[in-house]
């Protein structure tokens, strides 16, 4: 499932649910793999000592920006399931994972939260895979929430994730570029969570059509337009997107890997 980590990263939660890719030991997926979405990396909790034979959760919250989520603007929740003894089987899956949020007081509180998996029964994992599942919340959702701190984690069975804090707040009356592309994003990152590439795509252009050298913007459509089987499309998304990247002291390694993948 990677656009949702697009965007949370990378686009396949309508497929099977899992994905074949290395296991890094101690990863988290709190900052997605690309950072294009403008995906949020909220302050975790102190995590734990972790059972080396208990399943490995890693959860990537993306927000509005940091820790801050904006009611009437979309929330979502990918988690990462690895299991160091694989091969495993979950029965139950997705259901067999528990998404709970608590406020600020640790009382667990209901959100409305919808699964955006769509596999489910069995689960086996191999050693170099992991399940993914995510949710989210439309911006009608958020919209009814009371604003508060939040703590986000992700169970299954006794391992837990490590916990994420989320403030929700009311967004600024007035949006400035940086935000007013943050929630292009984010609506993006939304329809892509639910499997509408279409409209995901046209979120992007939108914000383009505005910013036309937003590298974060082009870095998504070059992830979808992968996700969609266009390869030429999503080499010179990714093209236009190195091109517009910031100067600095670090080369855009993610981005340049992105298009030598594709070569």
């Amino acid at each position: 499932m990677r656009v949702a980590r697009v965007v949370v990263a990378s686009l396949a939660l309508a497929g099977c649910g899992k994905k074949h890719e290395p296991a890094a030991e101690g990863s988290s997926s709190a900052a997605p793999a690309t950072s294009a979405a403008g995906s949020a990396t909220p302050i975790a909790a102190p995590r734990p000592a972790r059972d080396p034979n208990a399943p490995h959760i890693s959860i990537a919250v993306t927000a509005a920006t940091g820790t801050t989520a904006y009611s009437g603007w979309p929330l979502l929740v990918v988690a990462d399931l690895r299991h160091p003894a694989a091969p495993i089987t979950i029965r139950d899956w997705p259901s067999a994972l528990a998404l709970t949020v608590s406020d600020a007081a640790g009382k667990p509180v209901s959100w409305p939260w919808h699964l955006a998996t769509r596999a489910t029964g069995a689960l086996e994992l191999a050693p170099d895979e992991a399940g993914e599942v995510g949710w989210w919340l439309a911006p009608d959702d958020t919209a009814h929430l009371p604003a508060g701190t939040y703590r986000i984690r992700v169970a299954l069975g006794g391992a837990h994730s490590e916990t994420r804090i989320v403030k929700l707040q009311a967004p600024p009356a007035t949006l400035d570029d940086a935000t007013a592309a943050g929630a292009a994003l984010r609506l993006a990152a939304l329809h892509a969570l639910q499997g509408d590439l279409a409209t995901a795509r046209a979120d992007v252009n939108a914000l383009l059509a505005k910013q036309p050298d937003h590298w974060q913007a082009l870095a998504v459509l070059g992830d979808l337009a992968q996700a969609a089987g266009k390869p030429a499309e999503a080499r010179d998304a990714y093209d236009r997107a190195i091109a517009a990247y910031p100067a600095t002291t670090e080369p855009p390694r993610a981005l340049i890997a992105k298009r030598r993948a594709i070569r």
